[in-house]
């Protein structure tokens, strides 16, 4: 079983230390987990250009395409870990999602398509909370993906996260819960229930389609 955890902060703070100990859980269950961090890898902004439409490739070639693109395709699972900046996901995050554009669930079966995914938010104040994890449905819906958990964890001063009981205690329960409902899919294809295409009658006969 392989899991993946992606952090979306610009920086080493509680959402990276959140992803670590989840991930840290995980492995103790005998999960093979990597942590890729947004904040080290170059990132190229998606332009729109529809190259990778139909291919599900990006065309672009940085980090996103060469290093995450291929690890979240090989993933069993995927955990996704953003603070709210400015009510909604950080920019790094969001990069990323625009970037997964070759990956939609739309007109046809994407690569994605039914893949398990806890999806993570950070906050000092909790005022984007109503946005940010809207942002992260939306997208794996988009995608495809299940979403088996959100999660969001108070967390003001830079060590809270490491520091907080309750915080390791859930985690500790994020992580069986995870790996039980990954082994289950893993072992029995007829759990397998994935979710519509996100496509009309119009879509399908769109003139872009390729």
């Amino acid at each position: 079983m392989n899991i993946v955890g992606i952090s979306g902060s610009p920086r080493m703070g509680n959402t990276e230390a959140i992803l670590r100990m989840l991930l840290e859980d995980l492995g103790g269950l005998g999960v093979e987990t990597e942590l890729l961090l947004l904040r080290k890898l170059k990132i190229g902004f998606c332009d729109s250009c529809y190259k990778c439409f139909g291919k599900q490739k990006c065309t672009k070639e940085d980090d996103v395409s060469i290093i995450v693109h291929p690890k979240i395709l090989a993933a069993d699972a995927l955990i996704f870990g953003s603070p709210s900046y400015f009510g909604s996901v950080s920019g790094q995050m969001k990069t990323l999602m625009d970037r997964c554009f070759p990956f939609i669930n739309m007109y046809f079966p994407g690569p994605l398509r039914g893949k398990l995914t806890v999806n993570i938010i950070t906050y000092g104040r909790g005022g984007g909370l109503q946005v940010a994890h809207p942002t992260f449905d939306q997208w794996c819906l988009g995608m495809g993906m299940n979403i088996f958990d959100n999660l969001s964890f108070k967390a003001l001063e830079k060590n809270d996260a490491e520091n907080s009981n309750t915080i390791r205690s859930r985690l500790h329960l994020a992580a069986r819960e995870l790996f039980e409902a990954t082994n289950l899919k893993l072992r029995d294809k007829s759990d397998n229930i994935f979710p519509r295409l996100l496509a009309t009658e119009k879509a399908l006969s769109d003139k872009w389609k390729r």
